[in-house]
């Protein structure tokens, strides 16, 4: 069955390639309605878990090369093609892709301020740079600058394959320990409120963080776990 998160009542991020992990749906209660819609005309069948495609996104201005990697990548991948950063920025900033393909020589913008743009938004932003200027200078500069890889051009479509589930691979684990470190975060602040209004006798206030608490821990608390809380609070 489909799961939608409303992402504005999550008090922790949760990174959207996480979310199609686990198949679930982040979004804003603005576009639910049109999601749903979405769902049901894709025809949903009760108890149908299919396998969640990751989505890729290609900023590259050459028709012809383009048209190669997507045909390399659709078969594993949900791929969009853009021919400028303007573009690709505009739809990355809409679908929010789990990997970007970034030609370096773009019209107008160049793809180094393309990556500046998307790395302010986004420092986690899995962005492999396909560049013909394979010089450890302009290398040096990518990674610096947020890049997760750089493809130097020409490369062949087993590179290209190896580096989109490589690079994949690895921003989940990125992701995942980004997440995490919100929910410490979050855990922590609990608990220094708790502290306060444990000082304060505030009962009442004190079972309500206990309460949100239970929820970030990463398993249910035992009954002994449980007792122990609640008799600090009683």
């Amino acid at each position: 069955m489909p799961i939608y998160l409303i992402s504005e009542t999550c008090d922790t991020e949760v990174p959207l390639i996480l979310a199609k992990e686990h198949h679930f749906h982040v979004t804003s209660i603005a576009d639910l309605v049109e999601n749903l819609q979405m769902a049901h005309s894709a025809g949903y069948v009760r108890g149908r878990r299919g396998q969640v495609k990751a989505s890729v996104l290609v900023i590259e201005d050459d028709e012809d090369a383009s048209e190669i990697v997507f045909e390399a990548l659709k078969s594993d991948y949900e791929v969009d093609t853009v021919p400028d950063g303007e573009q690709g920025v505009a739809l990355w900033k809409k679908k929010r892709h789990d990997l970007i393909l970034l030609d370096y020589m773009l019209p107008g913008r160049k793809g180094d301020a393309v990556l500046s743009e998307i790395m302010d938004l986004d420092k986690n932003q899995p962005v492999i740079v396909m560049t013909a200027f394979d010089k450890p200078e302009y290398n040096k500069d990518f990674i610096l600058n947020g890049a997760s890889q750089y493809l130097p051009k020409p490369y062949t479509l087993m590179e290209l394959r190896a580096q989109c589930g490589s690079q994949l691979n690895k921003a989940k684990l990125i992701y995942q320990d980004y997440y995490h470190d919100q929910k410490q975060k979050k855990l922590s602040n609990l608990v220094c409120e708790l502290e306060r209004e444990l000082k304060g006798s505030n009962i009442e206030k004190a079972r309500r963080i206990i309460d949100a608490i239970k929820i970030i821990l990463p398993q249910s608390l035992s009954e002994d776990e449980q007792a122990r809380i609640w008799s600090s609070v009683s």
